[in-house]
Order: C-alpha cells, then structure tokens, then sequence
C-alpha cells in the first residue's frame, strides 16, 4: 500500500475526518505498518496503552475477560481504529484485541497524534467526543458480554 493509499484510507476513519491535507499525510507517514498473524494478540486487556490502530485489510477480534474465560463482544476490519482511547489516555487496556484473520494495520503512536494535535486544537473536540460515544458503546458490549 503506498502512502496515498493510506492516506486515502485514514480520511474515511470517522476518528480522523476533521484532519485534513498535510497533517493527514503526515500522520500517514508517521505511523508504522504492523502486521499480525491469526491469533496473534495486538494488545491484552490490563496493557500499558500507548497507541491505536487502523486496520487497513483483515479481521480483529475485540474480547473481553470474564470469569468464565475470555469472550469476543465485537469484531472489526478495513478503516475500523481499535486502541483509540489510547491516543489520549495513559489507562490501562480495557480489552483485548486478537487477529482473526491475517491483518494489516497502521500503529499510530500516541505522542506524535498529541503533537498532531497541538497543531489542530479545532479537530480535538471532535476526537474527544467520538472517543467519549466509543467509550459508552465499549462498556454496553462488554457489559452484556458477561
């Protein structure tokens, strides 16, 4: 994939409609390609967070810990972001998140996405309430999971 592919790509991920132009090329430039094997576990629940993820082609699994063992609440693939509350938050994991197919993703860094922001402090609010709306709906699905 090139880097207008990703570019291309991050412009339709909700989380980063309001960065636009260069800051969006260079969030693409900056972050890393990380590929993960089919079970492969991203990150567990309980993990230091210091990054997201946009899944650029294949299938995760979002799974949660309970007392009878982990259970998968929600899956996500192509342009879906896992780990986003990461980018502002230093809270631990909430859940885990498990490669169910072969998966491709771009890792974005919590500090650079700060700095990122420090530039555009109009998209914060923006960010801040799709992350608050995501929160909300993560603790729902977890909720019921159990």
């Amino acid at each position: 994939m090139l880097l207008t592919d990703e570019v291309n790509l991050l412009s339709r991920v909700q989380l980063f409609s309001g960065i636009k132009g260069s800051k969006l090329k260079l969030l693409a430039f900056a972050s890393d390609r990380v590929s993960f094997a089919p079970g492969q576990f991203m990150y567990r629940q309980g993990d230091t967070s210091d990054c997201a993820y946009v899944i650029l082609s294949g299938v995760a699994e979002m799974m949660a810990d309970t007392e009878d063992g982990p259970k998968t609440f929600e899956e996500k693939s192509t342009q879906d972001v896992v780990g986003e509350g990461a980018i502002l938050s230093e809270r631990p994991r909430q859940y885990s998140v498990r490669a169910k197919t072969p998966l491709e993703t771009l890792r974005i860094q919590r500090s650079f996405f700060q700095q990122l922001l420090a530039c555009c402090p109009h998209t914060m609010a923006q960010i801040v309430r799709a992350l608050s709306d995501r929160d909300v709906k993560m603790a729902d699905l977890v909720h019921v999971s159990h």
